[in-house]
Order: structure tokens, then sequence, then C-alpha cells
């Protein structure tokens, strides 16, 4: 195949550079060798025969030696059919396709009212399409709204003030559309444990008291709407507040419930729901140590049983589950205080944990997050306890190689911040140490981009004003 290509070569006198047998014409090592060699007429340098060719005048690249390869590779938002690079003004970064090549709009590209476009607003618009400012299929995007992912979405609005000032609480959204803010560090002991905010009215209600109050404990909403409390640090504990109880929300008759015990107490835990609604939790302190222990919470017989231990001990780790219904941690502090870059799969169906590829870079106060196409985005966190160096780095975790790669780098480095995968398939990332800052991840293009800052980077209680 190599040789009838070469051969072809001989007799493309309307097309390629050279008109003579290419056995017979020195092989080329770069693209300004063949420009050179044309007399300055658009050519390249084939990567794989080193032949020069020329460059079609459209603005697309002939064909590699299948007859469908686009060579050199097509450029950003172009895509090769049939060994040509062709584009439209929805896959092009700048909005604006002309004769297979993405340009900046202008009166001869992308309508006759191309020049109207020149001053889309980057961060209301994907770019020009047929001379309008466009968000995707949409409009561009008005004041006060950010286009993310070709959809327009306004961001931060004053949501209310909380009753009570509040470190590290858990967010879960219940099937009423409230949202319950549950636990968290308070130094108010007559703080309610359970506060319901109301998105519509903004107003925040306290919830009814568990039997046991508890600080950095696990939670988790299980598909039947009900909140699942897990562990934790019992505030009236006595000498070992440490506790392996656990408690049920049920919103729909505003009361707890007795949820059983783990197999041991748990500080910190990986929690994760899996596809088949199963509840893991790994990991975590039991006040002397770092565990490995793992337990899984069935949902339908609302019982603990003890599963495979993890291979490496460690707390502080997240876990997400994967498309696959398997779960994965990653990261984490173990025992001896260090932080690990090593990766653990559970399987439900064994039971058991395997070891996976590890993260290029140890992390811990990071977060991990399933991306639309199934592979998982790592991002920020620390190298090390106690230390301020900050990662700005994300890496993505492709389950069918079991391998990491590095991803996009994101605008502000962040520890201890938290993301969300919004329902276009963005990832949203907010706050952390050192700022209120806030960045969205573009899942296709996987480029972040800032957006509007918290409005307020603590909480702050009505008491407190």
């Amino acid at each position: 195949m190599r040789r009838l290509v070469a051969v072809a070569a001989c007799v493309l006198g309307g097309l390629g550079v050279f008109t003579a047998c290419p056995y017979s014409v020195p092989r080329c090592e770069s693209d300004e060798q063949c420009v050179e060699r044309s007399g300055g007429r658009p050519a390249y340098c084939h990567r794989e025969i080193k032949i020069c060719f020329a460059a079609r005048s459209d603005g697309g690249a002939d064909a590699g030696e299948d007859g469908g390869t686009c060579v050199p590779d097509c450029a950003s938002g172009t895509r090769c059919v049939d060994g040509r690079c062709v584009c439209d003004s929805a896959s092009c970064p700048t909005g604006c396709c002309s004769s297979g090549r993405c340009v900046q709009p202008s009166e001869s590209a992308c309508g006759s009212n191309g020049a109207a476009c020149v001053a889309c607003d980057p961060e209301r618009s994907t770019g020009c399409t047929s001379g309008a400012c466009r968000c995707g299929n949409q409009p561009q995007c008005p004041d006060g709204s950010f286009c993310v992912a070709g959809e327009c979405t306004r961001f931060w609005v004053d949501a209310g003030t909380m009753l009570t000032t509040r470190g590290m609480p858990s967010l879960v959204q219940l099937p009423s559309g409230e949202v319950a803010v549950v636990g968290g560090y308070v130094t108010d002991s007559a703080a309610p444990f359970l506060e319901i905010h109301n998105l519509q009215t903004g107003e925040f209600a306290a919830g009814p008291a568990p039997a046991v109050v508890r600080v950095f404990n696990g939670t988790v909403a299980l598909r039947n709407g009900r909140v699942l409390v897990l562990g934790g640090i019992a505030a009236l504990g006595g000498t070992n507040p440490y506790t392996r109880h656990c408690e049920l929300f049920d919103p729909f008759t505003r009361s707890w419930a007795d949820a059983g015990m783990m197999s041991t107490a748990r500080v910190a835990p990986a929690v994760v729901l899996l596809n088949n609604g199963f509840v893991v939790v790994a990991g975590g302190s039991d006040g002397s140590s770092v565990t490995s222990a793992t337990d899984v919470y069935h949902p339908v017989s609302a019982i603990f049983y003890s599963a495979g231990p993890l291979n490496v001990a460690r707390a502080l780790a997240p876990a997400v589950a994967l498309a696959d219904g398997s779960g994965l941690i990653v990261g984490g502090a173990m025992q001896d205080g260090g932080v690990t870059s090593t990766a653990e799969l559970f399987d439900p169906q064994t039971g058991q944990w395997r070891m996976t590829g590890q993260l290029q870079s140890p992390r811990i106060a990071h977060t991990a997050t399933l991306l639309p196409n199934g592979r998982v985005l790592v991002a920020g966190g620390l190298p090390a306890l106690g230390m301020t160096t900050l990662y700005s780095t994300t890496e993505i975790f492709d389950p069918a190689t079991g391998t990491w790669s590095p991803g996009p780098a994101m605008n502000v480095a962040r520890a201890g911040h938290q993301a969300v995968r919004l329902p276009n398939g963005a990832i949203l990332v907010i706050g952390g140490t050192p700022s209120g800052s806030v960045e969205i991840l573009d899942p296709v293009r996987l480029t972040w981009k800032e957006i509007a800052p918290l409005i307020y980077y603590s909480a702050k209680s009505s008491r407190d004003a």
C-alpha cells in the first residue's frame, strides 16, 4: 500500500508539488522544506513517507495513504471527512467556519452581517453563527448570564441566611426540591443539626433532631429519597465520641430512624452510592488509626454488612460511582501522615477492592467527579498534610485502561473545594482555600472558564449580624 501511494505521487502534477517519481526526489523533513521547494506555494511534508504534498486551496489537506486520513492533522474545531478537513460554525471555537477553516468573523465570513459578531462577548456566547452572536443553538446570553457548554446559565444569587453558622456541612437535595443542610461544625450547642432550605422562598427552617448529634460524619442521599447519616464524632459522646452509629432521615415524614451500626467507628470516610443503590463506606479514622475497613449498606433490608478491606488504609479520600457499576476511591491521608497517590476499584459482585492505576501526584482535599463520557476528573488538592502549596492541576481516569492522564489545569489553585456536575455535563468547581473563586469545565473542549465568584466567601448567620 505504501508503494502504491508513493507511485501515485508521480502523477499528481495538477495537485502536487512534484511531477517526478518520488523515488528520485529528496525526502523532506519539515513542512517548511516543502514550501520552499514549491516556490512558496502551500505544501506539507507527509509524516510517514517523507514526501512533499500540496495543501489544498480550500483549507483542507490531501488524503493520507488510506485515502481517508487528513495529513497533517486537522486544526482545532475541524474534523477529517474523506481526507479533507471540514468544520461548521458550531464546532469552531470562533463560531465561524469558512472554506473548511475556523476563522474570525468578518464581512466575508459567517454571513453578510458577520462584522457585527466581532464584538461577541466570550462570557455570553460561543461565537458567531450566520452573522449573529450565539450561545450554542441559542441567542447570546443576556446580561447576568454566562454561556456554559452551549447553554445560558445564571449563577449566584443570594439564597438566604442559615439559622446557624456552620463549617463543612453536607448538602443534600430532597425529593421536594428543598435542600437539607446536615451537620457541620458549629459553636452553638443549641444549634439544630438539620436545617431545611426552601429554594422558592429562600427561608431556612430547623429540622427534627436525630438521636445522635454529630460532626464530621458521612452523608448520602438514597434513591428512595431518604438521607443516610454515618458515623462521625458524637457531640455528647463522653470519653470516646467516635461513633459507628447511623441514622436515616425521612423527608416525607420529617423524622429520624435508627439505621444500625457499621463495623467500626468512622470520621471522614469515603461514601459512595453505587448504581445498584447500595452504599459503600470505606476508610476514615476510628479515633486511634486510619482504617481500611469497608461496610456496604443494603437499602432494602436496611442492614450493613462487611466487605473486603481497602488495600491501602486511607481517610479524607473522595469516592465516585463509575458507569460500569463499580466504585473508585482515590488519594487520601494514610496512617503515617503521608498522602497517597494510589487508587482502588470496588467490585459490587465480589465485595472486594483491587488496585488500579496511580495518580501522577499524591493528593488530599481534592475532588473526584464523573464526566459525561464515563471518565473521572480529579481536581486540585494538596500534596501533603499541613502544606500551603495548592494544586491547580487535574488528572483524568480512564476506566477502560485503568490509567491516569493529565487534565486541563484550573485557573485557580485550590483545596477543600466542592465540585458539582451540572445537568448539561459541565463541572462547576466552587471555592475552597484560599478564595471564593468559581470556575467551570466545558466537558467537550476540556477548557476551564472563570465565572462570577461567590457573593459570600463564608457563610454568615443572622445571629452574627
